[in-house]
């Protein structure tokens, strides 16, 4: 699991890695979805691939509040996998 700290209301771009999930000569091909939990308080954007990672912009975190982000990306071979971080609003 990944751990990202954000500054409230400042957009940035976050990333999370998922090159332990993938299998030897696999790579990520598409973003399913990057969702946050709870809803409401910030959103996830621009959601795209940069090698391992899957890249993201956000704004809008609420100082003290900690939100759950899951991404869910397509491998070349047609795995899906999915990978959790944490955003703690400052």
């Amino acid at each position: 699991m990944t751990m990202m700290q954000m500054i409230t209301a400042d957009d940035r771009n976050p990333a999370i890695e998922f090159a332990a999930l993938l299998t030897d000569g696999d790579s990520l091909s598409t973003v399913t979805s990057v969702t946050v939990d709870p809803l409401g308080d910030f959103t996830a954007t621009d959601q795209a691939i940069s090698g391992t990672l899957v890249t993201f912009s956000v704004t809008g975190t609420v100082a003290g509040r900690r939100y759950r982000l899951t991404a869910i990306a397509v491998t070349a071979n047609g795995e899906t996998l999915t990978e959790y971080a944490t955003i703690a609003g400052l």
